[in-house]
């Protein structure tokens, strides 16, 4: 039996990770732009947060789903904030070095793209939600989601 904030926070909590696994939804929406010689940007358009908590890029990391496994893909994914600035590089695993919230016109310049990609953007929009204690990913379940998801598509 659930009290009711309980069951409304599940309720809504469901809802939205239905939405994203279903690909209907996205914390932070992006524009993308192909810029040339395997490169693209993602312009962070808006963020969709679930409380007032901000998401920062530190708990940011990628992953790329690849169409052609025969030429595999090896990014670079450089951060840059909306004046210009260049924050670092985001990796597969934790970018705890990279402090600063996500805001509108942060971009996202990848290279090396080649052929069709899945690019899938994680991070922890539920910080208001966890834990004091910290568990891995396998436990608790607001640790990390798909923030943004886009497919970049080389054309011949």
């Amino acid at each position: 039996m659930c009290i009711e904030p309980v069951y409304n926070l599940h309720f809504r909590v469901g809802g939205v990770i239905d939405a994203i696994l279903d690909e209907n939804f996205s914390f932070v929406s992006m524009h993308v732009n192909y810029t040339g010689n395997d490169t693209f940007t993602l312009t962070v358009k808006d963020t969709l947060l679930p409380t007032d908590t901000p998401i920062y890029w530190s708990t940011v990391y990628f992953t790329i789903i690849q169409e052609d496994f025969d030429n595999p893909v090896n990014p670079e994914v450089r951060l840059f904030s909306s004046s210009g600035e260049f924050l670092g590089n985001i990796g597969k695993e934790s970018n705890a070095s990279i402090t600063k919230e996500i805001e509108k016109g942060d971009y996202i310049v990848i290279s090396n793209i080649t052929g069709t990609v899945s690019f899938h953007l994680y991070g922890d929009a539920f910080s208001s939600f966890d834990p004091p204690m910290k568990y891995d990913d396998s436990v608790d379940i607001f640790q990390s989601v798909v923030l943004a998801y886009a497919e970049l598509r080389m054309h011949a």
